[in-house]
């Protein structure tokens, strides 16, 4: 009696491991980060141990030593292998290699107001909706001897893009989880987890690691709308679903999956821009106006605001020398039209790329910091746990100058 009901208890247990281990929810609690990890590494022992454990009782009513109702036991371990294996949501997502693209005047089926994610990759403009994303949120692509891959995490609203070499390879790759609404991908062939947030690779104890195996240099990215987007790139190209689903988010979503809770911490649509910085730092999104933000905070000397022309989030370093710190201000003055910031030290213009346009300093660059905005902070706070809002003051700005 008692060897059957360890047997069965033994079975589910561990096919129970093997079918909700990697939920997304489980990063609420202190270890539930780690069990994700370890259940996806250890996936396959689990579901030989159950089955297993199966055949062990299988035996035991062949050989007559128990009843055959025994094997009622085994229905749970069915019912969980056949979640794990043929409902899971995230056996769903694809991850889209080579995919099909169409010129911006074939892609009729997005609208104007429709968010799409942008990028530059050898020279061209590609444009990838949120709909088309939702469905296929890794996106591993070529021109001619490079290659590149999209990562998109839609419940944190992140897209992370990078260049990357032929030892990547999208048939290795499995879309895990999303913990804490960051994107979880498992290279098979490395054993190695990628956080699709950050781009890192991802360790036990919410230890972040480093670049993926693979993976060379960022590609940057920008969120905004398909009419913003194509004004901008006329040319671009945009990424055809192969699967679309009905009724995909077309605009960000608000975070889905639990997070721990602290006390007095702020609701899950608090929007923040982060700059990465070391540490990094972040603003609400609503302190960003049409003003540049001269920010000093954690060490950092920072020139923030927002490109004129797109309305993308845009971040430089202040300092030009060891000891000196440029202050910027809002041109105003007609006669400089391409300037778009003029600093108070030696009234040089500067364009919205960061380049100086007259003056001693003309064609002078600012060191440019990567820069994301509409974040949900709880989600970037989990993912980045020494990140900091600060909230600029009127001495942030400056009155312009003509």
């Amino acid at each position: 009696m008692v060897l059957p009901l360890i047997v069965i208890g033994l079975d589910v247990f561990f096919a129970a491991i093997m079918a909700y281990g990697t939920h997304p929810n489980l990063a609420q609690f202190s270890h539930g980060l780690d069990l994700i990890l370890i259940s996806r590494r250890f996936q396959w022992l689990l579901v030989a141990a159950s089955m297993l454990l199966a055949i062990i009782l299988i035996a035991m009513v062949v050989s007559a030593k128990r009843r055959a109702w025994w094997l009622i036991g085994l229905a749970p371990v069915l019912a969980l292998f056949f979640h794990r294996f043929s409902t899971d949501s995230f056996r769903a997502l694809e991850i889209i290699e080579n995919p099909t693209f169409i010129t911006a005047q074939q892609a009729g089926m997005i609208r104007d107001e429709d968010e799409v994610v942008g990028l530059i990759f050898a020279d061209v403009a590609y444009a990838y909706p949120y709909a088309a994303l939702f469905a296929g949120p890794v996106v591993i692509q070529s021109d001619h001897d490079r290659r590149m891959i999209l990562f998109w995490s839609c419940f944190a609203n992140r897209a992370q893009a990078f260049e990357i070499t032929r030892e990547l390879k999208g048939r290795d790759l499995e879309i895990v989880s999303m913990p804490a609404n960051a994107l979880l991908v498992y290279n098979s062939r490395l054993g190695q987890f990628i956080n699709g947030l950050t781009g890192l690779t991802q360790h036990l104890g919410r230890q972040l690691g480093d670049k993926p195996a693979g993976v060379r240099d960022p590609i940057r990215t920008w969120k905004t709308s398909w009419s913003t987007w194509r004004s901008l790139h006329p040319q671009t190209l945009v990424l055809q679903s192969s699967r679309p689903l009905a009724h995909a988010p077309t605009a960000p979503v608000l975070p889905h999956y639990k997070l721990p809770r602290e006390p007095g911490e702020s609701s899950n649509n608090l929007r923040i821009a982060m700059i990465q910085t070391l540490p990094p730092l972040a603003l609400p999104e609503n302190a960003i106006a049409d003003k540049p933000l001269n920010l000093t905070a954690a060490g950092q000397t920072v020139l923030v605001y927002r490109d004129p022309r797109s309305g993308a989030l845009r971040a430089f370093d202040r300092r030009i020398e060891q000891d000196l710190f440029l202050r910027f201000v809002l041109n105003t003055d007609t006669r400089r039209p391409k300037a778009f910031v003029v600093d108070t030290a030696t009234n040089t213009a500067w364009n919205s790329d960061g380049t100086a346009l007259d003056g001693a300093r003309r064609g002078a660059k600012l060191t440019p910091i990567p820069a994301d905005d509409s974040l949900y902070w709880p989600v970037m706070k989990y993912w980045y746990p020494d990140l900091s809002i600060i909230t600029p003051h009127a001495a942030d700005t400056a009155a312009p100058t003509r």
